[in-house]
């Protein structure tokens, strides 16, 4: 039984389907010894639309089990025009030393999160891995319209959410520079990550967050620091939060920031989660 564990979310930007990158991200994970790992954009592979790359994962269950790990896996039909028309991948990955109680896929649109409840010091506590699309705050909205039932049904469990949400905090300084009349015309017309910037004004909106934060969360980072691109951080988008449970108070510490130069633009965000003692207080 867990006492703490630790948890991160690293978007690789298909590294895993990249031959080249492979052994780092494997050796990486086995170094840092996680609990559990969300990897959002974790391959790409072509679709029926996609001129031929032969891109496929490098990695199979059985090497992440090799790692000491358990691997769940989903493959997103989003048909990126953008992206050569691929289909992105998602995985979760559990340390075999924690018990995992359950495992569930939840369909967030076209896109599926993974939800593990697993056995920290006793208590049930909930870990939710997603990857929210990028193309849209609406988009954003209606996923989490498909989330709400699964964060109600476990009201009175602890929750840690986490993943690339692809959406910022309204108040960042970032946010509200893309909220600004000027840098929105600008932005319009600056290609940027999967496509225009015009997505990534709706990532400053801050509807998204402000949603989630009215159903209790917080974010593990309570200085909002930027995410990506990783040489040069401006934009949150990468996410730990968390929820207490009814009579169980999460302590979670500010999470580890880890950059992986030449593998992917966004920084890996790596915390550790305890539930608190009755007479401690929790980090928020």
């Amino acid at each position: 039984m867990s006492e703490s564990i630790t948890v991160s979310t690293w978007n690789l930007q298909g590294a895993l389907s990249n031959p080249e990158h492979t052994d780092y991200v494997a050796n990486a994970i086995k170094n840092q010894g996680g609990s559990i790992l969300t990897l959002p954009d974790a391959w790409r592979v072509d679709s029926e639309k996609s001129e031929r790359t032969g891109r496929s994962p490098q990695l199979k269950d059985t090497d992440f089990k090799a790692l000491g790990y358990t691997y769940y896996g989903t493959t997103f039909p989003d048909d990126r025009p953008d992206d050569n028309y691929a289909h992105y991948g998602f995985a979760s990955l559990v340390h075999e030393s924690l018990p995992v109680i359950d495992f569930n896929e939840i369909k967030l649109g076209e896109r599926r999160a993974h939800h593990l409840r697993v056995d920290l010091a006793g208590i049930a506590l909930n870990v939710i891995s997603l990857y929210l699309d990028d193309r849209g705050e609406d988009i954003r909205m209606r996923q989490l319209d498909d989330l709400s039932p699964v964060l109600s049904n476990h009201h009175n469990e602890p929750i840690v959410l986490m993943g690339d949400f692809n959406a910022m905090h309204r108040s960042s300084l970032a946010a509200r520079l893309l909220r600004s009349p000027g840098v929105n015309k600008v932005a319009q017309r600056i290609p940027f990550k999967n496509g225009a910037a015009s997505n990534l004004v709706g990532m400053g909106k801050g509807d998204t967050m402000a949603r989630l934060a009215g159903n209790g969360f917080h974010d593990a980072d309570p200085e909002h620091q930027a995410t990506m691109p990783s040489s040069l951080p401006l934009f949150q988008l990468d996410h730990i939060m968390f929820r207490h449970g009814l009579n169980k108070r999460l302590s979670v510490e500010k999470p580890v920031r880890t950059l992986h130069a030449g593998i992917s633009d966004h920084v890996q965000l790596s915390t550790t989660v305890a539930i608190a003692d009755s007479h401690e207080h929790s980090h928020h």
